[in-house]
């Protein structure tokens, strides 16, 4: 049995509303969005990922001994080369005897890590793997679909044990996409064609004909209510959706979900578990033990301190302290 043995999350100190978005520019073109996480200045996805695996490692009995391998996700680093991966290991571990992954380049990676972990696990009885799902996308300030983009960070220690959810069953496809988001190389934002092309719908389509559809789960998934609606019209179930209150996480957003419904789930409940990006993954959990969570996902998340839009330009270094741009 390969389950979670334990989880955490992270989310940055600052909030930003779609009020303040309609306030500074008449609108807010993230349709549903309610409030969303962003990183201060002195924030992003290494200092978030590292958070998540502390707490991940905090809240279950998991020895630093007994963890061989870190596999994370993201498609926003602070380095094109210089693996990330090593400075968690550092803080969070302090062992040098850990194989590490780093997964880029699509909103899948995060989910894809936990996978990887798992995979690893049943290669290597006895040992634990730590997976962090992290980001942090971010786009031109005067870009419709900069509304959106948020971030944050889920981590999970999966052994080859008894847990708090048994991963059950996986499945993927990969599809190649016309009107997706994407960043080239050297490039800080990225871009999206805004083409009426709904490739999300594309993958999920294409994931229904290798994941039987129907029966009675919690969904978890990263996406906007709409795509989160989608979901749930072809493979049916409850949807257990933050992204009204946390915005777009990119690569961490189906990680979040999980561990958002892990906090909610009981006893004997499945979870389904999605993630979109040229293709489609998917994770099916089922839990086995109650999860004892201090504090929730949903309480991390309303921890957050909001800010007006000048603020938020300021600690995105699109305007500088005294009001120059940047």
């Amino acid at each position: 049995m390969i389950s979670i043995q334990s989880y955490g999350v992270a989310f940055p100190t600052l909030r930003l509303s779609a009020q303040a978005y309609r306030e500074a520019w008449g609108s807010c073109s993230a349709k549903g969005l309610r409030r969303k996480a962003f990183c201060a200045f002195d924030e992003d996805p290494l200092t978030l990922a590292i958070a998540a695996a502390r707490a991940a490692m905090a809240g279950g009995e998991a020895q630093v001994a007994d963890v061989g391998a870190l596999f994370v996700g993201a498609t926003t680093w602070p380095y094109e080369e210089k693996p990330a991966a090593a400075t968690i290991v550092t803080s969070v571990l302090g062992t040098a005897a850990v194989r590490t992954v780093e997964l880029r380049g699509s909103r899948q990676a995060g989910l894809q890590a936990l996978l990887g972990a798992a995979e690893y696990v049943a290669a290597h009885p006895g040992r634990l793997a730590l997976a962090v799902a992290v980001d942090a996308p971010s786009g031109p300030a005067d870009a419709p679909y900069e509304h959106a983009l948020a971030a944050g960070a889920a981590a999970f220690v999966v052994g080859a044990r008894p847990g708090i959810a048994a991963i059950v069953g996986d499945a993927a496809v990969t599809v190649e996409t016309f009107g997706s988001r994407f960043r080239r190389h050297g490039e800080a934002h990225i871009h999206d064609l805004e083409l009426r092309v709904d490739d999300d719908a594309k993958s999920l389509k294409a994931l229904a004909g290798v994941l039987p559809s129907g029966g009675s789960v919690r969904l978890a998934t990263g996406g906007s209510g709409e795509f989160a609606a989608g979901a749930a019209k072809q493979f049916g179930g409850e949807l257990d959706g933050l992204w009204p209150d946390l915005g777009d996480t990119g690569a961490a957003g189906a990680c979040i979900a999980l561990a958002h419904s892990l906090d909610m789930a009981t006893v004997g409940e499945r979870i389904l578990t999605l993630a979109v990006g040229g293709g489609a993954t998917a994770v099916t959990l089922d839990v086995t033990a109650q999860a004892a969570r201090p504090a929730g996902v949903i309480d991390a998340l309303r921890a957050g301190r909001d800010v007006d839009y000048l603020s938020y330009l300021k600690h995105k270094r699109v305007i500088g302290a005294k009001g120059a741009f940047a």
